[in-house]
């Protein structure tokens, strides 16, 4: 795991979503409120597409309760371990693939509601780099490990925008 966020790292170097690199007509993930100084370009960057892709996305008052129909992303570690960010994003760039009646089921349970996202992102030909074990087994140690989320993130990032 060390090799690969080394390689992302690298990587970071040449993504760039600001004003000056961007191609007419794209989007600007790049802005967001988070801007402490241990938050990377590339971390705000990935938050930002994060949040812009769940924005209005409607996960339907079936899957989510009444109380908390937004999704708020602030990290990538407790914002994704209930499975709801990812569904989302699935649900703004696949519809087809979320099933609401099916998701209303799923969504008191973190650890099926992550298998099944992460089996449809299979679908689509992204590997399943993370499972629901790992959000589990970490929720005692603070969490699960931000860096594999990441990794996770940027390979969904990739596959719906290249």
């Amino acid at each position: 795991m060390a090799l690969v966020w080394a390689i992302i790292l690298v990587w970071q170097e040449n993504f760039k979503c600001d004003e000056s690199s961007r191609a007419p007509n794209t989007v600007s993930y790049g802005s967001s409120s988070v801007d402490t100084p241990m938050v990377s370009k590339m971390e705000r960057t990935l938050l930002g597409w994060c949040r812009q892709s769940v924005t209005g996305c409607d996960l339907s008052e079936t899957v989510l309760n009444s109380s908390s129909k937004d999704i708020q992303i602030e990290n990538f570690t407790s914002s994704f371990s209930d499975g709801k960010a990812f569904c989302a994003i699935l649900k703004r760039y696949h519809p087809d693939l979320v099933d609401n009646t099916l998701l209303s089921r799923l969504i008191d349970d973190p650890t099926r509601l992550l298998d099944f996202v992460f089996r449809q992102f299979e679908k689509i030909g992204i590997p399943r780099l993370l499972d629901p074990e790992d959000f589990e087994s970490d929720v005692r140690s603070g969490g699960v490990d931000k860096k594999s989320v990441m990794t996770y993130v940027i390979c969904i990032f990739r596959k719906l925008h290249v």
